[in-house]
């Protein structure tokens, strides 16, 4: 009984070291570094010099990056079917760059993660069909679109 109260503030004290390391970008607050001033990061989005920013996405987002930047969008699956490769870009100002299924690797469907360069400023919407396995009319209810703001 007398360890309890000493393993209670440890654990207290381990979750409040965890939640302050949790870098900015991952709490998706707007991130600054000194080259760059005015570099927003989407949400979950490392922080890293490589200008490359990743999300993982199953439902409809917007993301802001700069011209330059790689983009990287992972998609889950459940049950049959993937996401359809290439996927539909309604503009030049990003390009596809590829695809590729990537772990970890789960019963439940493929993880893939998609690469895009904003090569223009612009506006750009990025949709990802499903093949499914199902009717097609579950499966156009699987896409997913992501909004891509390019500055």
């Amino acid at each position: 009984m007398k360890l309890f109260g000493p393993l209670l503030l440890a654990v207290a004290l381990i979750g409040t070291a965890c939640s302050e390391a949790t870098p900015p970008a991952s709490r998706g607050e707007k991130v600054s570094s000194p080259a760059d001033s005015d570099q927003i990061t989407a949400p979950g989005a490392p922080i890293n010099p490589a200008n490359v920013v990743a999300i993982r996405s199953n439902s409809n987002q917007t993301v802001f990056v700069r011209t330059g930047d790689e983009l990287q969008i992972t998609l889950g699956t459940m049950g049959p079917g993937q996401y359809a490769s290439p996927p539909t870009v309604s503009s030049p100002a990003v390009g596809f760059l590829d695809a590729s299924f990537v772990g970890p690797y789960v019963p439940a469907g493929p993880t893939q993660r998609f690469r895009f360069k904003a090569v223009a400023t612009g506006k750009a919407i990025i949709v990802f069909e499903h093949t499914g396995g199902f009717s097609r009319t579950e499966d156009m209810s699987r896409s997913v679109e992501d909004t891509l703001e390019v500055h």
